[in-house]
């Protein structure tokens, strides 16, 4: 593993982490709040008839999979987020759901030490954002995506977990499963190839096959359109701007001619902080760094990436290591945040944990050292 932290003051301030493939072991999806921010809406940017008003998005809101109804600000889904070091508790109780616990990661052992090599990765989006969905074997059901998308018309571009091929980014369609979803390929849905996955997340790919997506590709895909173009928010005609547009979003071909107006008009790109995810032939590339969806997708080739996604964005952007922290003499930690984006929020939806191989207890013991002496 290769951990590089670029941080010059006024330039730059960033992440690049490589894990050569025969060092992974194992990536997790974590997600406690699967089960019920499955009936949410997630943050709600847009009006959706008989459920959500204009008034109701005044000044921002979101669902509340608990009392059903849209409440002001982040308060619906914020008992779902978790600080990082939560989710690898083997049991996660969420606030007002009584006293059954959902499973963790299961990543500490009695003394709250880290076990395993283990470092997490932001996955916020999830459960956030329309557009972003998953799919996990090991959860009933298995799909996920907020009340109201289109699972079963849209493709995604997945990072996809099998045992037999570790990590890839794919095309993903979700068909329908009796009341549930199965992931199919894409290009061919009539496969049956895809049976050994374990997860998929979805993510803005913006590397495929060694070159980088075309921008009018991904318009349609941003259901926070910051993450593409500049809106001064404290004008009052430019949030309304932003609003129409948002507004649009559920008829593809209205919002990207919308989106294309604005783009070609000349408004600004936004340079965001992105927690971007890219696949090699040899390794895992994360890069979370401040630019554009573009810039990160050549931050990633550059790094040895042949494919690349999107996970989250601005506030959501954190890496997370079993090394950091407090730890007992015996070299074993309880972890900590090692980089995180300038106006990091602790608690997350989701995130990825990715395990490598080898003992999590990696301090030199003393008089393990030999000196020579002349």
């Amino acid at each position: 593993m290769d951990l590089r932290i670029t941080m010059r003051h006024g330039l730059r301030y960033d992440l690049l982490l490589t894990i050569p493939l025969e060092e992974l072991q194992d990536i997790r999806l974590s997600v406690p709040g699967w089960a019920h921010l499955r009936k949410s809406y997630g943050i709600v940017r847009h009006p959706i008839p008989g459920v959500v008003t204009e008034e109701d998005l005044k000044p921002t809101a979101t669902f509340d999979p608990l009392k059903q109804k849209v409440v002001t600000g982040s308060s619906g889904i914020r008992r779902y987020k978790l600080p990082p070091q939560d989710h690898l508790s083997a049991g996660i109780m969420l606030p007002e759901h009584g006293s059954d616990a959902v499973p963790g990661l299961n990543a500490l052992d009695p003394d709250g030490c880290v076990n395993q090599r283990i470092v997490l990765v932001g996955n916020r989006n999830l459960g956030n954002n329309y557009g972003f969905t998953a799919w996990d074997s090991g959860r009933s059901p298995h799909c996920f995506y907020l009340l109201g998308e289109p699972v079963g018309t849209r493709t995604y571009t997945c990072l996809t977990w099998r045992p037999s091929e570790g990590p890839t980014i794919q095309s993903l369609r979700f068909q329908q499963d009796g009341d549930d979803y199965r992931p199919v390929a894409a290009a061919d849905p009539a496969s049956t190839s895809l049976g050994d996955v374990v997860w998929c997340t979805y993510g803005q790919q913006v590397l495929r096959a060694g070159k980088l997506v075309d921008t009018e590709d991904l318009l349609t895909e941003f259901y926070d359109l910051r993450h593409l173009f500049h809106f001064n928010l404290k004008d009052p005609s430019e949030q309304e701007h932003l609003r129409a547009l948002t507004a649009l979003y559920g008829d593809t071909a209205a919002l990207k001619e919308a989106v294309l107006g604005v783009w070609h008009g000349g408004r600004p790109r936004s340079r965001y902080f992105h927690n971007a995810t890219g696949i090699g032939h040899d390794r895992l590339v994360i890069v979370q760094r401040h630019g554009t969806p573009e810039e990160l997708g050549q931050w990633l080739l550059e790094a040895g990436a042949e494919d690349g996604i999107l996970l989250d964005n601005g506030g959501s952007a954190f890496t997370w290591g079993w090394f950091a922290g407090t730890g007992h003499t015996d070299g074993r930690r309880r972890g900590g945040v090692v980089f995180s984006s300038p106006d990091w929020r602790p608690p997350s939806i989701s995130c990825l944990a990715i395990t490598l191989k080898g003992s999590a207890r990696h301090n030199e013991t003393p008089g393990s050292v030999s000196f020579s002496v002349t």
